[in-house]
């Protein structure tokens, strides 16, 4: 029992370490998320203005009826593993603006670019956050195992350790007042 004892309180301490590894590696995408969601945030605001000059300069009509005329350019994958989450960006690359660049503003094809970088961000920040879900899923598994084992594996043991020591104690206190029972007698009859 006592082998059992060592062997359980081992196994809480490698999960214990697991567990911190676990809150730890949290802690540092959490920072990561919240810088990138800080420059992605900027980046967004960038390309707003940008796209707001060039609603000014060629007007609102003619910005619309260019964004009719760009086609789905992307498609999503999710790659899933038993730690991350990955999704795999697929771009339709067109070589040349299906607009004409006599009649746009050169502020156009700045804020497409900086929308293009918006895109890359918001799906790594998507990533980060599939990435932090599972590992709260995995940080309260393991919270659960390391529970298990210190509140109700460990002290099972060491009741039952107590348990056996005490019936021990017990029969060798019957064992000795027999035989002083047995020695008594012996004395008696000699």
């Amino acid at each position: 029992m006592r082998r059992r004892r060592v062997l359980a309180q081992v196994i809480l301490d490698i999960l214990q370490r697991e567990l911190d590894e676990l809150i730890l590696k949290l802690f540092e995408l959490l920072r990561e998320w919240s810088s990138l969601k800080h420059r992605t945030r900027e980046l967004l605001s960038e390309a707003y203005n940008l796209f707001t000059e060039t609603q000014l300069i060629v007007g609102t009509k003619k910005l619309e009826e260019l964004s009719w005329n760009i086609p789905d350019s992307f498609n999503i994958d999710l790659i899933e593993t038993p730690s991350t989450v990955t999704f795999r960006l697929h771009k339709k690359v067109f070589g040349v603006p299906r607009y004409s660049l006599l009649e746009t503003s050169a502020k156009l094809d700045e804020a497409l670019s900086k929308m293009d970088e918006v895109l890359n961000m918001l799906i790594e920040l998507a990533e980060i956050e599939a990435t932090i879900r599972k590992l709260s899923k995995a940080i309260t598994k393991a919270k659960q195992r390391v529970n298990g084992i210190k509140y109700v594996v460990i002290p099972q043991i060491d009741n039952a350790i107590q348990f056996i020591e005490t019936m021990l104690e017990e029969e060798e206190r019957e064992d000795s007042v027999r035989v002083r029972l047995i020695q008594s007698k012996r004395k008696a009859r000699a």
